[in-house]
């Protein structure tokens, strides 16, 4: 079982991983920016396509912001 799976498997409605070791600065970025989407009531796919968005405005490259994923109910 992958970390993915034994979260949901455990009763996680939804698990946001990465695909890849991705940077300090721009992870803290985007997940603040995820977490604050989260709390207004934001769907989780929805809140990450934004934030990814958002991201991508500031740090182009995908490696900043594409390795983000959302697994379960979304």
């Amino acid at each position: 079982l992958g970390l993915t799976r034994g979260f949901l498997l455990a009763g996680a409605g939804n698990v946001i991983s990465t695909l890849w070791t991705v940077g300090d600065a721009a992870c803290a970025t985007l997940m603040a920016d995820l977490h604050a989407r989260l709390a207004r009531g934001e769907a989780p796919t929805a809140a990450l396509c934004a934030a990814q968005r958002a991201l991508a405005s500031t740090h182009p490259h995908p490696y900043h912001w594409a390795a983000y994923t959302v697994n379960g109910r979304g």
